[in-house]
């Protein structure tokens, strides 16, 4: 991905979630409205203990009456004291839930802090390290871009040449291109891993005076990648050779002292 757009994402990212975990630390937390609650239904119902505790028993030894309307009294203070105890259940009950969900938002705010203190290394790692523009690599024919540094019995064609020099592979001419002739012709090219792929026609070269079946051998880096056979009466044809990242390329002709040849060579 291109750097300058990771670094917008990157920011985007790091003022949602700053949006997302802050928050207004003035404001009363359910927590704290449910620990208020409770503490207002502990003082009713110590009232409305101390309440019943000043009324005189409504019923005498034998469990009659006293007073018909301290008894009415009496119950609904008993009433009131119930349902403030009930209350107080429920609020704890309340209460236990908001804890639970203030630690589950606590976590998450960790989280997100996390994450975000991730964004920003990676984002300080963009900035320090800016992207660096590598220019394109020409394209055009190999031996005009990238003749051989390390050559045996080869011999390189270019139409740029004063001698204009060809050779013919299937009946056509061809004034770019390398031919190798006789048993270990080898030739050699820096791509530097500036490109892609290499183009061009395969095929025995007409002039030749040696008759003889072997191969044609293309290495990368040193590794064989293609072993190519190849006869005197063999047809030209097309090649394409993927080289990205390849930083040498060698052609070499194995077992055989015909001359053949790789024409309009060209890489990109």
């Amino acid at each position: 991905m291109n750097k300058f757009i990771a670094t917008i994402i990157i920011e985007i990212v790091i003022t949602i979630l700053t949006g997302l975990i802050s928050f207004d630390h003035g404001t009363k937390t359910p927590d704290g409205e449910l620990t208020e609650r409770n503490s207002q239904l502990m003082t009713e119902v110590v009232y409305w203990k101390t309440k019943a505790s000043e009324l005189p028993p409504p019923d005498d030894d034998s469990g009659n009456p006293t007073n018909p309307k301290l008894e009415d009294e009496f119950n609904s203070v008993r009433m009131e004291l119930n349902k403030a105890n009930n209350d107080i259940s429920t609020l704890n009950k309340q209460l236990r839930e908001a804890r639970d969900n203030l630690t589950t938002a606590e976590n998450n705010f960790s989280d997100a802090n996390r994450e975000i203190s991730t964004l920003r290394t990676q984002l300080e790692e963009i900035r320090n390290n800016p992207p660096v523009s590598i220019p394109l690599a020409d394209s055009g024919y190999l031996v005009d871009i990238s003749p051989a540094y390390k050559s045996s019995g080869a011999v390189e064609y270019s139409s740029k040449f004063a001698d204009g020099n060809s050779f013919e592979i299937d009946g056509e001419t061809y004034y770019n291109g390398l031919t190798l002739s006789g048993e270990g012709g080898a030739s050699s090219h820096k791509l530097n891993k500036k490109y892609t792929k290499i183009t061009g026609i395969l095929g025995y070269v007409a002039k030749g005076t040696d008759l003889g079946y072997g191969h044609l051998d293309v290495y990368l880096d040193d590794k064989l990648v293609h072993e190519i056979p190849v006869t005197t009466d063999m047809k030209a044809r097309q090649f394409n050779i993927d080289v990205t990242g390849i930083a040498q390329l060698r052609f070499e002709l194995e077992s055989t002292y015909a001359t053949y040849g790789y024409a309009n060579v060209t890489i990109e």
